[in-house]
């Protein structure tokens, strides 16, 4: 999975982008999926809080999931 990225849609431009990692893998939690992210930037040796990411993989976080184009675009902030 490691080769589909996900990407933070702007809230004031909804063209602009920012990339919030590469899906590592998604977790079965019983409820609801869970999108784990590899963090771009983070170093080999980091704690999984500084590596990863953690997106609820639901309606309220998901806007699209374009195969096509290898994206999900999301509705999460940078710094959770």
């Amino acid at each position: 999975m490691n080769d589909i990225s996900a990407t933070r849609r702007s809230a004031t431009k909804r063209s602009a982008s920012i990339a919030l990692g590469q899906v590592s893998d998604l977790l079965d939690t019983g409820a609801h999926s869970v999108l784990r992210l590899k963090r771009p930037g983070a170093a080999p040796d980091a704690k999984p809080d500084e590596a990863e990411r953690l997106i609820p993989f639901v309606s309220a976080f998901i806007d699209k999931v374009d195969l096509a184009g290898r994206t999900i675009t999301v509705d999460w902030g940078e710094d959770y």
